[in-house]
């Protein structure tokens, strides 16, 4: 699902205000937990293991925010899946203005979600963690860009 692109807020926080409300609007939690590339692995079709607690994916939020804000090509925030009481998400930004017209974005917020939730499994044994990402060979990359 996806939501009308608005403006592109100031700052993060009143950015996350706006996908929390779409979130509930789609029977997502409004929890937010940020995750990058390294956090999420696929473990079969349209089921998702995430790493927690996360590596450095708040900065890793801001510092695409800031840097969608400076380039003008708009931001997504965009959920991957959720658990009964957490949604993971990340942030997009295109790369330049054609990238933008091809994810459908110009300077604007866009906010995304899957219709339906979908499965994930919190994982926190760092050996267990090991052993799914080097099974995963990246495919979970694609949910990324």
């Amino acid at each position: 699902m996806s939501r009308p692109l608005a403006d592109i807020p100031e700052t993060l926080s009143e950015a996350e205000q706006q996908f929390k409300t779409f979130l509930a609007n789609n029977s997502y939690p409004q929890t937010i937990c940020w995750i990058t590339p390294k956090d999420l692995v696929a473990t079969a079709p349209h089921k998702y293991s995430v790493r927690k607690p996360s590596s450095g994916a708040l900065k890793h939020v801001e510092e695409k925010f800031a840097e969608g804000l400076a380039k003008g090509v708009g931001v997504e925030l965009r959920a991957i899946c959720a658990s009964n009481d957490e949604t993971f998400a990340t942030i997009f930004v295109p790369v330049d203005g054609t990238d933008a017209e091809y994810h459908l974005m110009s300077n604007r917020l866009k906010l995304s979600c899957p219709a339906e939730p979908t499965s994930v499994s919190v994982v926190k044994n760092p050996l267990k963690w090991l052993l799914l990402s080097q099974r995963d060979a990246g495919r979970s990359l694609v949910l990324f860009g």
